[in-house]
């Protein structure tokens, strides 16, 4: 595994990621309507365009939750929604002229989205804490859009923290939240 992230670096700042242009990893944790957490690798043409193909995963609150349902025996687990997300983004960079080292990366592309939801609750039984409800798991996959501009901010040639709002918008759930990470690859020129 070692080898293969050292082979991966060394790809990064020698082989396809020139002097013109970028190519780097990104990780965050976002926080929102939504938690979640997302990865993509990013490339920059010319430090003008910018391609990005990534990944998350979020947990969110059951819509039609009801109130005064006895979740005490599911650990708090219950009225938990999960979905899973690929996307593709575009976008342009706009290079603040005092510096190389922070750049927004104003990007926006296309989300498939794989969502496990409860719906439809039913009211059952009274207890000592409220009702027990039944409900049904259904599962749905979507496609959307996603609007993900980011704030980039290269601490080293090759080591960077970034803060990037997040907007996806399907038929089924919109999110929207805010995301805080670390890049790592050839982020910019090193300066002699």
């Amino acid at each position: 595994m070692k080898r293969i992230v050292i082979v991966l670096l060394m790809f990064i700042k020698y082989g396809y990621a020139q002097e013109v242009n970028s190519l780097y990893l990104s990780s965050a944790l976002e926080l929102g309507n939504y938690i979640g957490m997302d990865g993509n690798i990013t490339f920059i043409s010319k430090n003008k365009l910018s391609v990005s193909v990534g990944a998350g995963w979020m947990l969110h609150e059951a819509e039609n939750y009801p109130d005064d349902i006895d979740d005490s025996d599911d650990i708090g687990f219950s009225g938990i929604d999960g979905s899973a997300y690929t996307y593709l983004t575009a976008g342009k960079i706009v290079q603040f002229k005092k510096s190389n080292r922070i750049r927004l990366n104003l990007s926006g592309g296309l989300v498939m989205m794989w969502s496990d939801i409860e719906e439809n609750y039913v009211r059952g039984q009274q207890t000592d804490h409220g009702y027990y409800y039944d409900y049904d798991r259904n599962s749905y996959q979507t496609i959307g859009l996603i609007l993900n501009p980011r704030l980039e901010i290269s601490v080293f040639s090759m080591v960077g923290l970034h803060i990037s709002p997040k907007v996806i918008l399907n038929q089924k759930k919109s999110f929207y939240g805010i995301g805080f990470g670390f890049m790592l690859g050839k982020l910019r020129k090193r300066l002699y």
